[in-house]
């Protein structure tokens, strides 16, 4: 009997045996009735041919009522059974349902918060790291300067001195400065540019 059920189960898809489970207790309701109809019809033509034959009424109409009230019990029993079960295959299936549900749930959530991080770290990554906003502007001023300072170098045939390069800047007014000695700044950035390197005494290059 567990191989015919193993074969039987492995064969069937999930929806047929709920149908088949469906089918099986709908089964037995009718069967249940069916039995106490018969019963009850049974009843009912002994009692006529007791009538038929001048037999007493009352022991007949006891006798009938006793075994109705049976009947009813036990279709009563039976009707109980059949909705139990019912009950507990929607609260499995609600459960599995839920369960279902609240896995979906973490699932898009867990992806939400990836691609929100994920983008934040982009974003982190895209955005320079600048401490203070005097510092920003230093950087972005030392650049600027930087990129004029080259663009003359080549200008001027590869090599310029600071008094050079100084006299360019004031005479095309290339760069603005709040700083009150613009000569300390200038130096500053040869000094520490990657791309301005020294040619010799007093004398700069791009690299």
């Amino acid at each position: 009997m567990t191989r015919k059920f193993a074969t039987l189960a492995g064969e069937l898809s999930l929806d047929d045996l709920r149908h088949l489970l469906a089918v099986k207790e709908r089964l037995t309701e009718l069967e249940a009735r069916r039995s106490d109809l018969e019963s009850q019809l049974a009843t009912v033509r002994a009692a006529i041919a007791d009538l038929v034959k001048g037999g007493p009424v009352a022991a007949a109409s006891g006798k009938s009522s006793g075994k109705t009230a049976k009947q009813a019990g036990r279709k009563k029993a039976v009707a109980k059974k059949v909705t139990a079960k019912r009950t507990a295959t929607k609260k499995k299936a609600a459960a599995k349902k839920s369960v279902a549900k609240k896995a979906a749930a973490k699932k898009i959530t867990a992806k939400k918060v990836t691609a929100k991080k994920a983008a934040t770290k982009k974003a982190a990554a895209k955005k320079p790291v600048v401490k203070g906003k005097a510092s920003k502007k230093k950087v972005a001023g030392k650049a600027t300067l930087e990129s004029v300072v080259a663009g003359l170098i080549r200008a001027h045939g590869g090599k310029m001195s600071v008094q050079e390069i100084l006299a360019a800047i004031a005479k095309g007014k290339l760069v603005k400065s709040k700083s009150g000695n613009f000569a300390n700044v200038l130096r500053r950035t040869l000094s520490t540019s990657a791309i301005l390197v020294s040619a010799g005494r007093g004398l700069y290059k791009v690299k």
